[in-house]
């Protein structure tokens, strides 16, 4: 049975009843981030809670991306979408590219992406979503009712400040070692509402991923073996990837 595994694991003994209160218990390990190993190995050891079987009609591609689509689903458990909102995600890397299919899918809402270089713009267009540059929104008047920053970087926030609207809300998605330098003046005489998004439900991934409704399609652009994982993460790290697959050898369960 293929399955995949949410990042948040807490002991039994906390009476964690879904995602969400593992995703924030105190007690929390993060699979290669904190308390615990990650999964570039044969073998991991995750709480049988964690774990979602992958449906026979998706690919191991296709399952590679439950965990980042379910952070993109995320944002819509958090924030009311109304049909006819005008939605901004700042940030043209591989969590844009499923952010903006995944409120697209899940809030009927007008989305457009823009980002610092062009180079991903064609994996909006083939999903039909507008891309524009980050420096057409100095000349730009146009404000969003909702805006996401999944850049990544410090710059971003300000970026997608310039964006929102009085009494709009901004989603942050990003995180980075280091400060950022922010406007709160802004924030506080426009009324702009702040929300923190992290981990999301991996249900509603996998179910947009088998009802074709968030494709993945392209979005590997490097595959290596488990033994090359070092050059794996040095890619990874790199502007010229969107996603780095590691494959396994064949592992036998006898």
């Amino acid at each position: 049975q293929r399955v995949v595994a949410e990042i948040n694991c807490v002991p039994d003994s906390c009476g964690c009843r879904n995602y969400h209160e593992r995703a924030q218990h105190p007690e929390r390990a993060a699979l290669g981030i904190f308390k615990a190993d990650g999964a570039f190995a044969e073998y991991a050891i995750v709480p049988i809670v964690n774990i979602h079987p992958v449906p026979a009609s998706l690919s191991d591609d296709q399952a590679m991306f439950v965990e980042p689509l379910a952070a993109a689903c995320q944002i819509t458990q958090q924030v009311h979408f109304m049909s006819g909102d005008r939605v901004a995600v700042v940030g043209t890397g591989k969590l844009g590219i499923l952010i903006v299919q995944a409120i697209a899918a899940i809030g009927d809402c007008n989305v457009t992406a823009y980002g610092r270089r062009e180079a991903n713009f064609h994996h909006f267009k083939h999903r039909n979503i507008e891309a524009r540059l980050v420096d057409s929104i100095e000349a730009s008047e146009e404000k969003y009712d909702i805006v996401v920053d999944c850049t990544g970087n410090e710059h971003g926030f300000d970026t997608a400040l310039d964006l929102v609207k009085p009494r709009g809300k901004l989603v942050l998605k990003s995180t980075f070692a280091g400060k950022t330098p922010a406007n709160l003046t802004k924030v506080v005489v426009d009324e702009i509402s702040l929300i923190g998004s992290r981990c999301g439900p991996f249900a509603l991934a996998l179910k947009l991923l088998e009802n074709r409704r968030v494709s993945v399609e392209g979005l590997i652009t490097h595959r290596f073996t488990l033994a090359q994982a070092g050059e794996a993460i040095i890619m990874a790290a790199s502007k010229e990837s969107l996603k780095v697959a590691i494959t396994m050898p064949n592992i036998t369960t006898d």
